[in-house]
């Protein structure tokens, strides 16, 4: 890995051009618990050493003093523009990833039309979201997808039984339809059962159901409308997860809310909250991703610690024991961006190499995953990842239940393979 400052920003750099060849015309415009085939399984195994890596210069913090936007929107540094690219994603058992003209193409299982192809056909390989182009980002969840669009609007597709689409008369949508009243839109993350999205002003707005407070209005209940969550106003970038959701503030402090039966709001207690409270310990983050009942933070220097759930090594301790508070993942040092999945979680390095940990490694340490080097985002789901490299090529590797890793087959690896279909 290269020690030079100039490396991180040619890696983000690379993403960048990366992000415009597929973008060029967007300008105008209780889950299930881990459950694998028994051959070929991915199930976790006893702690192994981490393979290590260089340590290249810390990457620039978040600022208060930054003024932001012309329009006085929160601005992201190169990192945060790697972390929140938002080129792909991965759902339980699906994944979607930009393309050209802004188009989005998604994979995997499809029971509630949240591939947006118009049907509910499972697909081993890529399918074209029907009637969206201008998409600059894409989230999918659990039966749902979202993308945002260039002109900073909102559309979704899929299962809407929660009031996770914007019609609650419907109990799914199978191509995209018009989130309401989100017009000026900078960060969008869809969850398991609830949608959140960062606006202009650096305020969260989410909608969906959860049950336990995840759409931090203050309350525990459903709503089909965006809410705001409570006394956030300058957040950079938001991520749901399966009943909780966390922000990171300019500042670089990390809020969360919603469930907490494991600790993964990271206050140290395990008390369900239905406004924000701050992560104990953190103040210099640069992106946040919240999983089953887990979460992890990207600190500015390049590490990453998580709290919450541990059951399968999935805070990337050495241990299985859960986390009230933040705890440091053993071995990152230098990463650029950081996935968070349902068990497990990923980082980027700016040499192009990912590292995981968790169950898609069967490790409660980070691994580095085989015969990736050139990646410039990558994304952790229900138990699989994805991966877009310089060539815009797509890798995924993982479970492949429903053909979730897009290769054409069902067959569950460690491996990264190519998704085939994207052209």
């Amino acid at each position: 890995m290269s020690s030079s400052r100039e490396s991180r920003w040619g890696r983000a750099l690379a993403a960048a051009i990366v992000s415009a060849l597929l973008l060029a015309s967007c300008a105008t415009g209780t889950p299930p618990s881990p459950s694998f085939p028994a051959s070929n399984s991915l199930s976790p195994s006893a702690p192994n050493t981490p393979v290590p890596s260089a340590s290249p210069p810390p990457i620039p913090s978040p600022s208060p003093s930054d003024e932001g936007g012309g329009d006085g929107s929160p601005t992201e540094s190169p990192a945060q523009e790697i972390a929140n690219a938002g080129l792909i994603s991965t759902g339980q058992m699906n994944s979607c990833v930009l393309r050209g003209g802004g188009t989005v193409r998604c994979w995997g299982v499809n029971s509630y039309g949240s591939l947006g192809d118009g049907t509910t056909t499972d697909r081993l390989t890529a399918v074209q979201v029907l009637g969206l182009t201008g998409a600059i980002r894409v989230s999918a969840n659990f039966n749902s997808s979202c993308a945002l669009k260039g002109d900073s609007s909102v559309w979704c597709w899929g299962r809407g039984a929660w009031g996770v689409l914007p019609d609650e008369t419907t109990d799914r949508e199978w191509t995209p339809v018009h989130v309401a009243g989100m017009e000026d839109v900078v960060s969008i993350s869809a969850g398991y059962l609830h949608v959140c999205v960062v606006r202009g002003d650096g305020t969260v707005w989410c909608w969906g159901d959860t049950g336990v407070g995840a759409l931090g209005n203050g309350s525990k209940g459903s709503s089909v409308n965006p809410v705001q969550a409570i006394g956030i106003d300058d957040a950079v970038m938001v991520s749901a997860g399966w009943l909780h959701t966390c922000t990171v503030l300019r500042d670089g402090t990390v809020w969360c809310w919603g469930g907490n039966g494991n600790g993964q709001l990271g206050d140290g207690t395990t008390t369900n909250r239905s406004s924000p409270v701050q992560v104990v310990g953190i103040a210099d983050a640069i992106s946040v991703g919240a999983g089953d009942r887990g979460s992890c933070a990207l600190h500015a220097d390049g590490h990453v610690s998580c709290w919450g759930k541990n059951e399968w090594g999935q805070l990337g301790d050495g241990s299985t024991i859960d986390r009230l508070s933040p705890t440091d993942v053993t071995g990152v040092i230098g990463a650029v961006a950081l996935s968070v999945g349902s068990h497990h979680s990923c980082v980027l390095y700016d040499d192009g190499t990912v590292a995981c940990w968790g169950t898609i490694t069967g490790t409660s340490i980070p691994q580095t995953i085989p015969g990736l080097d050139d990646v410039v985002a990558v994304d952790s789901g229900g138990f699989h990842s994805c991966a877009v490299r310089e060539d815009a090529s797509v890798s995924c590797w993982g479970n492949n239940a429903s053909g979730e890793l897009g290769d054409g087959t069902l067959v569950t690896t460690r491996t990264p393979v190519g998704v085939i279909g994207l052209d």
